[in-house]
């Protein structure tokens, strides 16, 4: 009689101790899924690049990331604008079919691409702002210009999409309307060089042309810039006079009425 109640008081031990065991089991394992599904939901439509930076800067701001800003050249327009304005660096890739530069301001990464080894299938789709710089000034180059666009237009895209655009001389730019967000295209603003009835400063607004850097036309660094001092010119004409072109015409005009005197000019056949 002794020995049975000994069986069954150890039975009842081992019983209560599994019964223990599996309960804390089912409360870890249930504790191990609640933690997962809240962090799947505070990481929900945050991509690395942006935990990473909040990670970073998580004293400075919860909400500040990196706007990333891909630059897509195949004008000196695009070279102009990159070392000229941007005053960015640039270094030949190791194909040797591109070059690009990297420059940061502010919260803003600023890449560049440039060369003839670029295709439109290499732009991320992830980026903030695609900043174009492409050649509309030929039949031959709208193609290539078209060619782009097109393969931007098959991709879905959450950036904004700005477009450097050398026009035609004779400012017959209508081509590219069709390819504005306005119209159901992709692009959301254009800046074009030359003119064309398209400008409305709403979306399309004109731009110059500025000087072509393997021209060797000396830029004038920023910091050299007095803003307050006296224009000694009212305009300049710095660039290449290509026979039969309208700069041509222009170089003329301003020998005719002697404005070399009060235009700054500076070209080179």
């Amino acid at each position: 009689m002794l020995r049975l109640k000994l069986i069954l008081v150890c039975a009842g031990g081992v019983y209560l101790l599994f019964t223990f065991y599996a309960t804390y089991r089912l409360y870890d394992s249930r504790n191990r899924s609640v933690q997962k599904d809240d962090y799947s939901r505070f990481n929900e439509g945050r991509t690395p690049r942006n935990r990473i930076h909040e990670i970073k800067h998580a004293g400075k701001s919860l909400t500040e990331r990196t706007v990333l800003v891909d630059i897509w050249s195949l004008t000196n327009t695009g070279s102009f604008l990159w070392k000229e304005i941007l005053e960015g660096e640039m270094a030949e890739s190791s194909d040797k079919l591109s070059v690009k530069g990297t420059k940061i301001v502010g919260r803003y990464l600023f890449q560049y691409h440039a060369g003839k080894g670029l295709s439109p299938s290499f732009i991320k789709t992830d980026r903030d702002f695609i900043v174009l710089s492409l050649n509309g000034r030929s039949d031959e180059t709208i193609w290539q210009t078209r060619m782009w666009i097109d393969t931007l237009q098959l991709r879905e895209w959450s950036a904004k999409v700005f477009l450097f655009l050398i026009g035609r001389e004779n400012c017959d730019n209508d081509w590219i309307h069709p390819y504005m967000k306005s119209n159901g295209g992709v692009i959301d603003k254009m800046f074009v060089v030359y003119d064309t009835n398209l400008v409305n400063e709403v979306d399309v607004y004109q731009w110059p042309l500025g000087s072509a850097l393997y021209r060797g036309f000396l830029g004038v660094p920023s910091p050299l810039l007095n803003l307050d001092s006296q224009r000694l010119y009212v305009c300049n004409f710095v660039g290449t006079v290509h026979t039969g072109s309208s700069r041509e015409k222009l170089a003329r005009i301003l020998e005719e009425n002697n404005l070399e005197n009060v235009c700054y000019v500076n070209t080179r056949n």
